[in-house]
């Protein structure tokens, strides 16, 4: 009792400490040193109580009972260029955090564990130049692009021992999200419906072309700004674990997808610089219209103008003393992929262990798209040229699935020190047509290492490093913004990680 009681407050500790900073980072491809070291191998293995994140048939052949805490830090390093930047983004440390408990009993046939992991996540910051954005003088306003999205995953698991050789296991746990992001965000000018004039709405003004009236944009541009949305998805983890032989055991494992509906986020929209730029092209519209070059006219006329575009605007229903920022409330539903994995360990002699692992990733059916639904905008002008208080955008992403393969090797060159070396690679499911600088999870190729220090027959100390490596992918048409039109992202990544294991 005194053992769970333990587990308990360690557990308590570690959800209010990885809400708080844990939720960075990005897809892992394995959850403890023991399986990151040896290249994220895990379904051939049973040697962790954190296995049961993806594998908990595995954990069926734990000796005895066994607690492991693992502390990871994430270190991109990101950079960005087109045709006005070339930039690195700004350098952060994700910290990440698992914890995991098995209770094993020899005289039953199934066994119970519970964890809570840091499922993974991504993270980015820039400081980047935008067409738009100018002062006075027309310099260049380098704005934010933002994003931290991660996921905390936690529960209890199930195995069940058929003999010595087979085990099953099953998961049911609950997932824990949270998402911010801010950059500025550009939409078609046909999402707004409002009407502008009878038969005419405000995005026909915006996207048509001058000999009709229009200002010809092929997209408009406001900097947006998420906060906090959070909310909540369960889902289920059913596995397989047979032991061959004395060398060979073989795994396989199933992860279902689920939904995160992230609820009470926070927007701001501020279109000001757009509205300043479409202010300016009315104007010198009307200048042509009064038969004055606007690059010659002279304070008089400039003014005419620019009260005649003032009087046009108030006519419908904009009031430029009102301003162009809005609030919103904003939630989402996320999806998140379901996965199958296969893999084996196999032991070549007392000190080699050799190992691989295949999954499949379904990232089409979860990242096509991130519906984003904006509510009780306080802004009368906005809501007058969107054409209510509300509205919905699809921002597209359109991931590709993929597989990730999976090789390492074990090396026990004492019963004090294992060695690990490995190897991942798993194609980038990003499109060309949908990358960009706050969302670039391209990387490939990942090269790892890790050792265990098995200090008695109860404690071990155990650290791993990964090391992804740089990652380059070009845009040459973008179906998010034009300003990612011949842009390129860069990605690469270290991860340290540690952790201690005990056997009760």
């Amino acid at each position: 009792m005194k053992k769970m009681y333990l587990f308990i407050a360690l557990f308590s500790l570690l959800f209010i400490i990885s809400q708080a900073g844990a939720t960075n980072g990005t897809y892992l491809n394995g959850f403890s040193p023991l399986t990151i070291g040896r290249g994220g191998l895990s379904y051939g293995f049973y040697d962790s109580p954190i296995l049961m994140l993806n594998n908990p048939a595995a954990v069926a052949f734990l000796p005895s009972s066994t607690i492991e805490a693992n502390f990871s830090m994430l270190m991109p390093k990101l950079h960005f260029k087109n045709s006005l930047n070339d930039q690195d983004g700004e350098s952060q440390s994700f910290p990440m955090f698992d914890l995991a408990y098995v209770h094993h009993s020899s005289e039953a046939i199934w066994d119970w564990g519970f964890g809570i992991f840091t499922q993974g996540g991504m993270g980015s910051d820039f400081k980047l130049k935008h067409q738009l954005f100018r002062n006075a003088q027309g310099k260049f306003v380098e704005q934010e692009y933002h994003s931290q999205f991660g996921v905390i995953e936690v529960g209890p698991s199930f195995m069940l021992r058929g003999g010595n050789n087979l085990s099953l296991g099953a998961s049911v746990h609950l997932l824990y999200g949270m998402m911010d992001m801010w950059m500025p965000y550009s939409l078609s000018p046909y999402m707004m419906v409002g009407q502008a004039m009878p038969g005419v709405t405000f995005g026909q003004m915006f996207g048509g072309p001058a000999a009709s009236g229009g200002l010809e944009y092929s997209e408009v541009t406001a900097f947006a700004e998420m906060k906090e949305l959070k909310g909540f998805a369960y889902n289920g983890n059913i596995s397989v674990q047979f032991k061959v032989n004395d060398r060979l055991t073989v795994g396989t494992a199933f992860t279902s997808g689920s939904t995160l509906k992230l609820r009470n986020g926070s927007a701001m929209m501020d279109m000001t610089d757009q509205f300043n730029d479409a202010f300016n092209r009315m104007v010198a519209g009307a200048l042509m219209q009064m038969g004055v070059d606007p690059n010659n006219a002279t304070q008089q006329q400039l003014q005419m103008a620019q009260q005649g575009v003032q009087a046009q605007l108030q006519s419908m229903g904009i009031d430029p003393s009102k301003g162009m920022v809005a609030h919103y409330d904003v939630e989402t539903d996320l999806k998140l992929p379901p996965k199958v994995g296969i893999g084996f360990s196999y032991k070549a002699n007392e000190m080699f262990t050799l190992g691989a692992d295949v999954e499949y990733v379904a990232w089409s059916t979860a990242f096509d798209k991130m519906p984003l639904k904006f509510s009780k905008g306080d802004n009368s002008n906005i809501n007058k040229m969107m054409g209510a208080s509300e509205f919905e955008i699809d921002f597209p992403l359109q991931w590709k699935d993929t597989y990730i393969i999976k090789l390492g090797t074990e090396i026990k060159f004492s019963p004090m020190f294992t060695g690990r070396l490995g190897f991942v690679h798993g194609k980038n499911p990003v499109p060309d047509q949908t990358v960009f600088p706050v969302f670039p999870a391209i990387v490939e190729n990942h090269i790892t290492a890790g050792f265990s220090l098995n200090l008695s027959e109860k404690f071990a100390l155990n650290g791993a490093y990964e090391l992804a490596l740089n990652k380059s992918q070009s845009t040459e048409e973008s179906i998010v913004a034009r300003e990612y039109v011949d842009s390129t992202s860069e990605l690469m990544e270290q991860l340290y990680n540690v952790s201690i294991l005990f056997r009760f």
